[in-house]
């Protein structure tokens, strides 16, 4: 009987110290992939490998892995911190989290619920008049223009006919403008002849609006050269700052305030539908003191 218990104690020790060393042995070869560690919290690295765009080079994932770790040491520094300093009141959050959550729930249904019945369409005429009515919500603060721009090397040799003709409206004119322009010039633009708001030239120029606004101020052209390259603008066509702004300059505007509208009016017609269903059927209760 002795010998049968000291048998049975030692299969057990032997168990435990089997159990035991699985254990270690399964965690080092589980933490042979964490990347990070804070207190209890582990980070592997395929969670940080599976965040990587693919066929990105060497040196960018070690960039990008590095900037996810510190945002993921952070995290959990910051709540570690906030874990010590908050009461037990402060870190019930309870109440927000459901807050937040029927919140998300609304907004995801009202989402669908526009999705599935908005018209997207919207027509010119629906534009058109829209912008007669508020047309007071178009004046722009700097200058809105039709424009041509070139950029050309000083040493082309067509650059003398180019600074000659960058100004022309006539057809004739036009045509050779842009078969030059086209064979010799850097960039050459009309914008697909729309309005353009003045900050696009001032860009292409290396300029500031200010200094753009003062070139076209009093003349319908800027002429500019700078490390090697002719810059040439002509204006021809121009709406002055605190102006109103042409309709076609605004029409992407109008048809997305016009689409927003569509999307609030059905947002409203749902919640008074809900009310008012609610009432008749009784699911809502209204008490008077």
């Amino acid at each position: 009987m002795f010998k049968f218990c000291n048998i049975r104690k030692t299969i057990i020790i032997l168990l435990i110290i089997l159990s035991v060393t699985s254990c270690r042995f399964t965690d080092r070869i589980f933490d042979s992939d964490v990347i990070a560690r804070i207190g209890n919290q582990k980070l592997y690295k395929q969670e940080v490998e599976s965040l990587l765009p693919k066929n990105i080079s060497s040196d960018d994932s070690i960039k990008l892995s590095q900037e996810y770790i510190n945002s993921w040491a952070t995290k959990h520094l910051l709540l570690d911190v906030a874990d010590k300093h908050l009461s037990k009141n402060q870190k019930n959050v309870t109440s927000q989290l459901e807050e937040y959550k029927s919140s998300l729930l609304v907004y995801r249904y009202e989402e669908l619920y526009v999705k599935q019945r908005l018209d997207t369409l919207v027509t010119t005429e629906e534009c058109e008049s829209y912008y007669k009515i508020h047309k007071d919500d178009f004046i722009s603060n700097i200058s809105i223009v039709k424009a041509r721009y070139i950029k050309i090397l000083n040493s082309s040799p067509n650059v003398n006919v180019v600074k000659s003709l960058y100004k022309a409206e006539s057809n004739k004119d036009l045509q050779t403008l842009d078969d030059v322009c086209h064979d010799s010039a850097d960039k050459y633009s009309i914008f697909d002849g729309n309005w353009i708001s003045v900050d696009q030239i001032a860009k292409e120029l290396d300029m500031t609006i200010g200094e753009c606004e003062k070139e076209i101020k009093n003349k319908n052209y800027i002429e500019k050269e700078d490390e090697g390259y002719n810059y040439l603008v002509y204006i021809f066509d121009r709406i002055a700052p605190n102006q109103i702004s042409p309709f076609d300059y605004n029409i992407d505007k109008i048809e997305e305030i016009i689409i927003s509208r569509r999307k609030h009016q059905l947002i409203l017609d749902l919640e008074r539908n809900l009310l008012n269903n609610a009432i008749d059927n009784n699911n809502l209760l209204i008490y008077s003191e």
